[in-house]
């Protein structure tokens, strides 16, 4: 149960990173950059498998990016 919950949290933080682009562009790379600290941390210190949880924040930002372009998509090709 407790894996579950940190994969979500990882994911959810990757998508959240992602949309953060229509806030700021510069909040994508601090998200990013705060992470990627975070995990190295956790890799040095108690030899956790960052790439892992890298991952699952990749397939969140992905998320996310899809999710942006098909709405950008929807836009511009119904003109919703």
């Amino acid at each position: 149960m407790k894996d579950i919950f940190y994969t979500l949290a990882h994911v959810t933080f990757g998508f959240l990173a992602s949309v953060s682009v229509l806030i700021s562009p510069i909040l994508t790379v601090i998200n990013f950059l705060i992470f990627l600290i975070y995990e190295l941390d956790e890799e040095w210190n108690i030899s956790d498998e960052a790439y892992q949880e890298l991952r699952e924040y990749g397939f969140g930002f992905g998320l996310g990016t899809v999710v942006m372009l098909i709405t950008l998509l929807n836009k511009i090709c119904i003109g919703g």
